[in-house]
């Protein structure tokens, strides 16, 4: 077995649920505010993080290090308000097992860092709609979601695949909320609640002057 999974199978045992076991992510419902939303390339610098959100929307390999030791960084990311679980990606041309690898990493720090008390909010992802038998496991229903459109929205075939997704993760987890990363297309129908945010820099101000303020049409 490979020693980090071994290793991580040691420090916490959640809740699973789903053919493949996926961690569980409790609900966090409250009143959602935050100032910023900060890229975890920055955690460890940015100040005042306690009105902050971390968010994980870049390329894997800058947050590897939190999956192969869940422990040493868990005292910077409790200073935040809000923790988004981790993006690990989960890429339409990717062998089905690696994303559902990647779908249990994602899974297990976001209930481990809520086992220790840190706010975690779902970030949730797909690939294509064979995705749809896991994608969705372990994730809270009428809850506070996250949602990248980062690289999903402007080729015409991934922006497709994007709006089917979303709206299956809709009918599926029915969230009262959604963090967004990026631009919603047109196409979607959500009638909730849209706190939106634009990309990784370490100045993000939160928008909510209209929740589709930020529609690419």
């Amino acid at each position: 077995m490979d020693n980090v999974i071994f290793k991580n199978m040691m420090l916490f045992k959640p809740d699973v649920i789903g053919k493949y076991d996926i961690p569980i992510i409790k609900p966090l419902n409250e009143d959602i505010l935050f100032e910023e939303a900060v890229c975890v390339n920055y955690y460890n610098t940015v100040k005042h993080k306690e009105n902050k959100l971390l968010h994980f929307y870049i390329d894997d390999y800058a947050f590897e290090r939190f999956w192969i030791n869940p422990t040493r960084y868990l005292d910077k990311i409790s200073s935040f308000k809000y923790v988004l679980s981790p993006d690990f990606s989960l890429y339409t041309d990717m062998p089905k097992a690696l994303s559902i690898y990647n779908h249990y990493r994602k899974h297990y720090l976001g209930a481990y860092w809520q086992s220790c008390g840190v706010k975690v909010i779902p970030t949730i992802s797909w690939g294509d709609e064979d995705s749809y038998e896991y994608c969705f496991d372990g994730e809270p229903v009428n809850s506070i979601l996250s949602v990248s459109t980062l690289g999903s929205i402007k080729i015409k075939e991934y922006r497709k695949k994007f709006i089917e997704g979303f709206n299956e993760m809709i009918k599926r987890l029915n969230p009262h909320t959604i963090i967004l990363c990026g631009h919603l297309p047109s196409g979607i129908i959500y009638n909730g609640k849209i706190i939106p945010f634009k990309n990784f820099q370490l100045k993000n101000k939160v928008d909510i002057r209209n929740e589709r303020s930020f529609t690419e049409l």
